[in-house]
């Protein structure tokens, strides 16, 4: 009976380990049904077209998904940003649960974002001013 209820206990033990592992890193990817937003690459960004709602103050805000698989194991990030379409900027308002910097920074020089901005503010019915050239994605 103890050995039944030891290895029972390993179960448990186990069973909360997997569990605290796939909340911690599937959780995010499981929460939603991610749409890519750019292409397939060593980075990538998916959003929560579900999200994405424009607020009182006209800006655009959206769940992303970013996987970075230049780390290994693959890093995955959840935001939720700001994105001025005009103003092509954006901020990230939290990341993984966290506050964040809220801080606007230009879409210019970060290709995700500025992808990212294009498919939310169309989405959101607020044409982006078209974007340099240069912001095309680099993976």
């Amino acid at each position: 009976m103890a050995r039944f209820i030891s290895g029972g206990f390993a179960l448990v033990r186990w069973g909360l380990a997997l569990f605290i592992i796939g909340f911690t890193w599937g959780a995010p990817a499981l929460a939603s049904d991610w749409l890519p937003v750019t292409p397939p690459g060593l980075e990538q960004q998916f959003i929560d077209a579900a999200s994405i709602q424009t607020l009182p103050e006209g800006t655009i805000q959206v769940r992303s998904l970013y996987q970075n698989q230049r780390q290994q194991p693959t890093q995955r990030t959840t935001y939720t940003t700001e994105y001025r379409c005009q103003e092509r900027q954006f901020r990230d308002v939290d990341y993984n649960g966290k506050p964040g910097d809220l801080t606007w920074r230009s879409v210019e020089g970060d290709p995700l974002n500025a992808q990212t901005l294009d498919y939310v503010c169309a989405q959101g019915g607020q044409a982006s001013p078209t974007a340099p050239a240069t912001s095309e994605a680099k993976n």
